[in-house]
């Protein structure tokens, strides 16, 4: 009697001979995971897996492969393994393709105009030299440290593509791409993107290569960004309309000729050492203008004259000035401010120049709380010495102060208080006479003694 295989569930391959059993299931549902097989699984037969095929930490493993596979719903995840070949020539649609630590993946087939849903590439990749994959379309593609000579995709469109820890000498490229939602590039070396002409956002962030080339780019509908990258040269001969523009602190960069620029929406802000600025075409700029340089050779005439031709309507600041602020002028006390400068110092530290309205309330404000404490410490004072002089009442014939029947002598100001016999019996005090005398013709003033004794003590007189 002849057992039917199970074709649904979580399934575990480790030889050829187990993968032989579901090869009479053209649909399998559920994860089958691949581990520790023989050199080679052929998964003929099976036309859609409605979840995942897992491979994860096999090694001498050689091949995988099926001449039937077309759809995996889920993931195709082929991860820490020695896997040289992956061979998929029907495979058309995938949910996920994730390709993480094969060192020695050399061939990733798949079928024509392959669709993938998120596509994710990690290295290294130390036995290859290239990898090239034809996938149609991707939604979301990210590669992170590849370590190969050459890296390519025929792409034509994508939603999202993101790149970074490229290697010196690495080349990255999409010879077909179009267009793009989002283009992020960072610790990047060579990415090669001839054929892009529109693209939602790109953003270029701390990058090791020389020139930024991308000599079709027409369209920029939200950002474009460039920052802390060692490029030297920027190729934008395409570059019409964008809604912001920044280059900032890319400290190689000298020159920059953006001859077809029409049309900015939003901001241009340009920082870093610009010996030359060219946007020869400009027509229109919806938002501030700001042009910072350590470069003392760059010259804002132009820009000065697009800002009294009234094109320049917003925040206008062109400047070269020896070494950069930490920060950006502000853009938020008018519309109409406007600063333009080539001097080796920031226009506020120009001799002369007086102090903005801030500055001054500062000042005031200042005075004011200074008059008001002084004010306060003269009261304090001037009360604390009329309480002192009504505490006190001078004795009649001495000007000693009376204290209920005690006195207090004072020497110098010194206050001498009534010495105490701690016997518990009820205390009394002996009072001294006031006796001058002179002593080596020094006037002395004998001050009066109080001593204090139990009942039972005899009085003495000093």
């Amino acid at each position: 009697m002849t057992t039917l295989p199970v074709c649904s569930g979580d399934l575990t391959i480790s030889s050829h001979e187990e993968a032989t059993r579901i090869a009479i299931c053209t649909t399998y549902s559920g994860t089958i995971e691949i581990t520790e097989p023989a050199a080679t699984i052929a998964l003929d037969g099976i036309t859609d897996i409605v979840g995942s095929l897992i491979v994860n930490e096999t090694f001498g493993f050689d091949t995988l492969s099926s001449s039937s596979l077309q759809n995996i719903s889920d993931f195709l995840s082929i991860t820490n393994t020695s896997i040289q070949a992956i061979k998929f020539p029907k495979l058309q649609d995938i949910g996920t393709l994730e390709l993480a630590q094969t060192p020695s993946l050399q061939e990733l087939e798949l079928g024509d105009d392959a669709f993938v849903s998120t596509l994710t590439i990690r290295g290294p990749f130390w036995s290859s030299e290239q990898l090239q994959l034809n996938i149609s379309y991707v939604s979301s593609a990210r590669l992170t440290a590849l370590h190969l000579k050459k890296f390519s995709m025929g792409l034509e469109h994508l939603d999202t593509l993101t790149i970074s820890n490229q290697t010196d000498g690495e080349v990255i490229e999409f010879p077909r791409l179009a267009s793009a939602h989002i283009i992020a590039i960072g610790w990047g070396w060579n990415v090669s993107l001839p054929a892009l002409e529109s693209i939602y956002s790109y953003t270029y962030d701390e990058n090791y290569g020389t020139k930024l080339d991308l000599p079709s780019l027409a369209d920029v509908a939200m950002d474009f960004t460039v920052i802390k990258s060692s490029i030297s040269e920027v190729n934008l001969p395409s570059l019409f309309n964008v809604t912001r523009l920044e280059l900032s602190d890319n400290y190689n960069l000298r020159t920059l000729d953006l001859e077809l620029l029409s049309a900015v929406s939003t901001d241009v802000v340009l920082r870093g050492v610009f010996n030359s600025v060219s946007m020869p075409s400009l027509k229109e700029l919806g938002g501030d203008f700001t042009l910072m340089t350590t470069s003392q050779s760059l010259n804002c005439s132009t820009f000065d004259t697009y800002r009294e031709s009234k094109m320049f309507k917003n925040f206008y600041y062109c400047s070269a000035m020896g070494e950069l602020p930490s920060s950006l002028p502000s853009s938020s006390a008018s519309p109409s401010t406007s600063t333009s400068t080539s001097r080796s110092t920031p226009p506020s530290a120009s001799p002369g120049s007086s102090l903005s309205a801030g500055a001054k309330a500062g000042i005031g404000v200042a005075v004011s709380l200074l008059v008001l404490a002084l004010l306060g410490g003269s009261i304090t004072i001037w009360l604390r010495r009329r309480n002192r002089k009504s505490a006190v009442v001078d004795r009649p014939g001495h000007g000693k102060p009376e204290t209920n029947g005690f006195e207090k002598p004072e020497i110098d100001g010194i206050e001498i208080l009534p010495g105490e016999l701690a016997t518990g019996k009820e205390a009394h005090e002996l009072m001294a006479e006031y006796v001058y005398s002179e002593v080596e013709g020094v006037r002395v003033r004998a001050v009066e003694s109080v001593h204090e004794m139990g009942s039972n003590s005899t009085l003495c007189k000093h």
